[in-house]
């Protein structure tokens, strides 16, 4: 019995040198958190000198890095509409579209990681966002318009074989001709045409799809 208490007691005193210890250790790591603390409200006090809230730079620091990222060449498609397009056609107007990919306006590139704008759900396809090229044109004015139309459906086959994965649309026909025969438009504005300048007789494509390198 006495040989019992003895070995009961020693554990008792290990298992109080072990708590005690333990107590220390968690004192020491508050201590040294509160001194943690302290030492970064002293040194963000520096901040409240700025002329520029910290929080806005990070902000337009993050709206550059998404600018930067999401930058595309839109030499590669320019290229394959002049390697299409013949040597008579003459490029009226062009305009150039480019709808930044959903994914990482969500998250917000890796600068942001939260993201900008939410999610937009955007799958693997729309990684790289989108672009869209419309441009308009004329041929010479002496071509039959049976032969501009044909042209023209012609340029959308070959349009069509030069970006595959693209969406590729005749919206204007020479003379205002639909695709079923019928014409339409208004006598003296065919085409267009500025204040005091005869109308151009002018066609019109447009072609959407993920930007090439």
């Amino acid at each position: 019995l006495a040989l019992g208490a003895l070995g009961l007691l020693g554990v008792s005193a290990q298992a109080l040198l072990s708590y005690s210890s333990t107590q220390s250790e968690i004192t020491s790591r508050e201590i040294h958190r509160t001194a943690l603390e302290r030492e970064y409200a002293d040194e963000a006090k520096a901040f409240d000198g700025l002329p520029i809230d910290p929080a806005v730079v990070r902000s337009a620091m993050a709206v550059k890095d998404l600018l930067e990222i999401n930058t595309v060449d839109i030499s590669p498609v320019l290229h394959r509409i002049k390697n299409v397009i013949g040597g008579d056609i003459v490029l009226e107007e062009m305009s150039f579209t480019h709808t930044p990919s959903a994914k990482l306006l969500a998250t917000g590139g890796s600068a942001t990681r939260g993201g900008l704008f939410g999610n937009f759900g955007a799958n693997k396809e729309d990684e790289a966002g989108k672009v869209k090229v419309s441009f308009s044109f004329t041929l010479p004015d002496l071509l039959p318009l049976e032969q501009k139309v044909i042209r023209a459906e012609g340029m959308m086959g070959a349009l069509k074989a030069a970006f595959p994965d693209y969406s590729v649309i005749l919206v204007q026909q020479f003379s205002g001709m639909a695709r079923d025969g019928t014409m339409r438009g208004e006598a003296g504005q065919l085409g267009g045409g500025a204040a005091g300048q005869p109308a151009r007789d002018l066609a019109k494509f447009e072609l959407e799809g993920a930007p090439l390198k």
